[in-house]
């Protein structure tokens, strides 16, 4: 172990010393001056990747309040996207307006700071309220209501979020069903119900005759997965041959920690092919597999497992690398280990460690190991 650890730590031997003396501080003051020094002394890791792609970031409110999270965000990261409150849910109130409040502070922090802004998400069959879909009388929109309701919801978000580079127009329409050869997710999404799967296209046509300088994107995850990598390609190609104005993919990367390095190779070589823009746009690397719903009382974050982590990380971005040409930006899902969302889905306090940063705001070996990569 100790030759494994020697052995990482040979590229930044100054720096990565000073996480392991700090790693778990009990003062305040220590942990301040160590984070300043950080802070100080690295170069932000979107300089250090600024010739292969833009690295960003997910923001919550509560992340653009919090001093030491605003300094590490405008240090390493370029390009943002709200993390919840620019989902219809956040967005609408029962009435059937818009609050703006959050969504707008997130807006104003990144013209402040001069971040890019990727709008997370105009169209998902989670967090949009039940009422969207239905009349005065609680019945279900004929599929022409609908389409009218949201043309002007996204007319009514893209017109006032004008600065948003990028917009994820639908999120998570391909069947996760691994068992099944059906291309959507024909259960649980009332967009699905109400209007078959056309729902996809017309929400293309409504963003891009609204605002046409936009990229629009498609979101999804489990992407490395080869039958959802499959549906999700039939479906690109039959939007394509549409002449759909659909830019690029958005693959989520929500990643296990022991996954084979080959299953994202896969997925982005095959997504090249198509000559669509691709993102990374919720990155993470959790240490428990999607659909474990196992609690892990036993699991302890130890220097071996951050070990594990990092090399993850490292073979992560080797692959990113090797299809920079292809990929425009990497983004995280969360800055600090504490405030992912992965400590409360799907499981309600299960700790997970999934991101570059401790609970402490410091670097992990996680961090180093893309920061120093070559």
């Amino acid at each position: 172990m100790d030759n494994r650890i020697q052995m990482f730590l040979n590229k930044t031997i100054r720096v990565i010393l000073l996480t392991l003396f700090f790693y778990n501080l009990n003062s305040f003051s220590q942990a301040d001056k160590v984070f300043n020094y950080y802070l100080e002394n690295l170069e932000g890791l979107s300089a250090v990747y600024n010739k292969e792609f833009i690295i960003g970031t997910a923001v919550s409110y509560n992340d653009i309040n919090n001093p030491k999270l605003k300094k590490l965000i405008k240090k390493h990261y370029s390009s943002i996207t709200a993390e919840n409150e620019m989902k219809p849910q956040s967005l609408l109130n029962n009435d059937g307006s818009f609050s703006w409040e959050k969504a707008d502070a997130i807006m104003q922090f990144a013209k402040d700071n001069d971040l890019m802004v990727r709008g997370h998400t105009l169209i998902w069959h989670k967090q949009t309220p039940d009422w969207f879909f239905r009349d005065i009388n609680g019945n279900l929109l004929k599929k022409e209501k609908l389409y009218e309701r949201l043309y002007d919801y996204i007319e009514a978000v893209m017109s006032r979020y004008k600065d948003v580079s990028v917009w994820d127009v639908v999120n998570e329409a391909v069947s996760n069903d691994h068992n099944s050869d059906e291309i959507y997710r024909n259960k649980g999404s009332m967009w699905y119900e109400i209007c078959g799967d056309e729902f996809i296209e017309v929400a293309f046509r409504y963003a891009h005759s609204i605002d046409s300088k936009k990229k629009l994107f498609y979101n999804d995850f489990n992407l490395t997965k080869p039958k959802k990598l499959r549906k999700t390609i039939k479906m690109l190609k039959s939007l394509i041959s549409k002449g759909v104005p659909i830019d690029g993919i958005g693959i989520q990367g929500h990643l296990f920690v022991y996954d084979s390095p080959k299953l994202l190779d896969n997925t982005l070589k095959n997504f090249s092919k198509l000559n669509l823009d691709i993102q990374i746009t919720e990155l993470d690397l959790s240490f428990f597999k999607g659909g474990d719903m196992r609690i892990h009382k036993d699991f302890v974050f130890d220097k071996e497992q951050e070990l594990n982590q990092a090399k993850a990380y490292e073979s992560v971005f080797k692959t990113l690398k090797k299809y920079s040409d292809n990929i425009s930006s990497v983004t995280f899902w969360g800055v600090s280990d504490l405030h992912s969302w992965l400590n409360y889905k799907p499981i309600e306090g299960r700790r997970n460690y999934p991101l570059l940063f401790n609970d402490n705001y410091l670097p992990k070996f996680s961090f180093f190991s893309i920061y120093n990569l070559k």
